[in-house]
Order: structure tokens, then C-alpha cells, then sequence
């Protein structure tokens, strides 16, 4: 009886001595792809999942660094999701591209996490923060903690397998590429045709631009569009754009990117000479100069856009709202009426 009441005790000793603590059983940083053999020029995702305690504050890269046979293929995506103990785990995909073939490394990349302060980013759940990478305190005494996410091996296949080299499969050779092997009276009919052809573009080209450069003198347009035509055409642009909703599919960098595209095309058309050929900065510069009244809303949304559209900024669906509502409120109450018709 005493033999039988000790062994029970014996084995529950050893399961507490060979448990792991509470603390480590927590879920881990982990880091995979989304495929481990690919073919050369194939897009894949790098994948990580990050636990982030409560009340945290979490930089992340927008994208890895190139290296001479690997290079990000666009800038990296994000979801979230609530834990048992409060905190969150977040998920980052980091879409790459491979350009040699072998087995290959995938560059790893350091996460740094701190104790939440006043920080500017998305929120996550347990009250922390995903904030700009651009942002994260450097150097000594910044209350960091790094999390390192090590390299992964990748093997990336040739275009061309060894079983297709087995079944007669071969790099194209010099005289297909340089054309020593071409049929000649082929491609002379094919030349001529493309002469002919570009003959007859250039010239009614020509035509239309000489009839065109006519009119003008003669005081008409060709389709006349008013500033106030101008105007509610950006504004129902706007409206489409964010009906789209396409900023709540996470599509931030293509919402931005016509959200200023149709501000710019409003403005081009107020002034031909303010067209794509100048940069935001140049653009604002030049509006400065003119009676439009005051710009200094319609230049912190595009400065905004700009960030945005080269990925160091990732606003909220909200932000990108209230973005929208600025550029809206500008193109409404911009002082061009007095100005004559512009041509479309």
C-alpha cells in the first residue's frame, strides 16, 4: 500500500520539475514561407508571427533589405489578432522575389517592441500600437527590445530543369536570338508593312495637331470644359474614390496614390503648365504664388500622399478618410472662378 501511494507521488514531482514555467509556454515569435521551392523570377512571401504584449508599442520594417539574387517585390501587409492574456499576435507577409537559382537565403529582419508612449500608428488590440518604422527611437537608452528574425533557406529552381534537358530542352541559341536564321523575305515584308504603317500614323497625327493648333488660334476649343466643369468633375472623382471603400481592403498606397492623382489632374487642368512633369513640392510652390487663397490644407494632405505612396506611412481607414474630406473641402472652396475656360 505504501509502495502504491509513493510512485503516483514520484511521477507528479517529476512532471512539475520537467514542465516548462507558465511564461514560456506564451506564444513564440515564428517566422516561415509561404513556399519553400519556387522558380526563378516566382513571387513568395516571407511570413512572421509576432506576439505583442498589452499595452506595447511595435516597429516593424516596411520591407526587407535587396540583396544581389533577392529583392522585396512590394511592400508588407499586416493582419492582427486578439490573445487570451490580452495582448495580440501580429501577422506580417513580406512579398519577395528571387533572380538566381540554388538554395538561397531569405533575408531575416530585427521587430523592436517597447512600453506604449505617445506614439502615432495603428492600434492593435490590448491598447499597443503598430507605429511608423521611421519612428522608432535609435540608439542607446530608447527601451527597446529587439526581436530577431534569423535568415531561411529557399530553394529556387531554374527555368530550365534537368528533365527538361533531358527531353531535348535547350537554351535558344545566338543565330534564333541575333536572326542569321530568320526567314528574310519575312521580316522585309514585316518592315515594310511597319513603315507604311508608321508613315500613315505620323501623318494624321500631324493633321490633327495642325487642326487643332488652328482652332486655337482662331479663339475655338475643341471640347470646352469651365473651371466650375473642372471642379465638380475632381469632386466626383473623390466621392468615387472613397465609395470604393478600397482603403478598408487595405489597398492604403493605391487609395493615396488617385486620391493626389485627382487633385493634380483638377489642377493641371486650372493650368496646363502644372502638369505631371512637377513634383508635389514644385506644384505647391507654384500654387502659392497665385490668388487661390490659402493652400496650406491641400499642401499637409499631399506631403501626407507622398509619404504614403514610398510606404513609410500606413494611416488608418478613418485617416484616409479624413484625407479625402480635406482634399474634397480644398477643390470646393479654391478660388478659380474667375478664370476662363480651360481646355479638357
Amino acid at each position: 500500500m505504501k509502495g502504491s501511494t509513493v510512485l503516483p507521488c514520484v511521477l507528479m514531482l517529476a512532471f512539475v520539475i520537467m514542465a516548462p514555467p507558465i511564461s514560456a509556454q506564451r506564444d513564440l515569435p515564428a517566422a516561415s514561407l509561404s513556399s519553400d521551392t519556387i522558380t526563378v523570377g516566382d513571387v513568395f512571401e516571407l511570413q512572421v508571427r509576432l506576439p505583442i504584449p498589452p499595452g506595447s508599442v511595435v516597429y516593424v520594417p516596411d520591407s526587407l533589405p535587396a540583396t544581389f539574387y533577392m529583392e522585396s517585390f512590394s511592400a508588407v501587409s499586416w493582419e492582427v489578432e486578439p490573445t487570451l492574456d490580452g495582448g495580440a499576435t501580429l501577422l506580417l507577409n513580406y512579398p519577395l522575389i528571387a533572380f538566381s537559382a540554388g538554395n538561397l537565403p531569405v533575408p531575416g529582419l530585427d521587430i523592436f517592441t517597447a512600453p506604449i508612449r505617445d506614439t502615432a500608428g495603428d492600434s492593435l488590440p490590448g491598447g499597443s500600437i503598430l507605429g511608423a518604422w521611421e519612428d522608432a527611437p535609435r540608439g542607446p537608452g530608447g527601451g527597446l527590445f529587439t526581436t530577431r528574425i534569423p535568415r531561411l533557406g529557399l530553394w529556387v529552381e531554374p527555368v530550365l530543369t534537368a528533365e527538361d534537358f533531358a527531353q531535348g530542352a535547350e537554351p535558344m541559341p545566338a543565330d534564333d536570338v541575333l536572326g542569321s536564321n530568320w526567314n528574310w523575305p519575312a521580316v522585309a515584308l514585316m518592315g515594310l508593312f511597319s513603315t507604311i504603317l508608321g508613315g500613315v500614323v505620323v501623318t494624321t497625327t500631324r493633321e490633327w495637331l495642325s487642326t487643332r493648333s488652328l482652332l486655337a488660334k482662331r479663339g475655338e476649343q475643341v471640347v470646352p470644359i469651365t473651371v466650375a466643369e473642372a471642379r465638380l468633375k475632381a469632386l466626383h472623382e473623390l466621392d468615387q474614390l472613397l465609395n470604393s471603400r478600397s482603403h478598408e481592403r487595405g489597398e492604403i498606397h493605391q487609395f493615396y496614390e488617385q486620391s493626389s492623382g485627382i487633385v493634380r489632374a483638377y489642377v493641371e487642368r486650372i493650368d496646363p503648365e502644372w502638369g505631371p512633369d512637377l513634383t508635389s513640392s514644385e506644384l505647391m510652390r507654384n500654387l502659392t504664388e497665385t490668388d487661390f487663397g490659402t493652400i496650406d490644407l491641400l499642401n499637409i494632405q499631399m506631403q501626407i500622399a507622398e509619404v504614403v505612396k514610398f510606404g513609410r506611412l500606413r494611416p488608418s481607414a478613418p485617416e484616409a478618410e479624413g484625407h479625402v474630406e480635406a482634399l474634397r473641402l480644398w477643390v470646393d472652396t479654391s478660388q478659380v472662378d474667375t478664370l476662363d475656360e480651360v481646355p479638357a
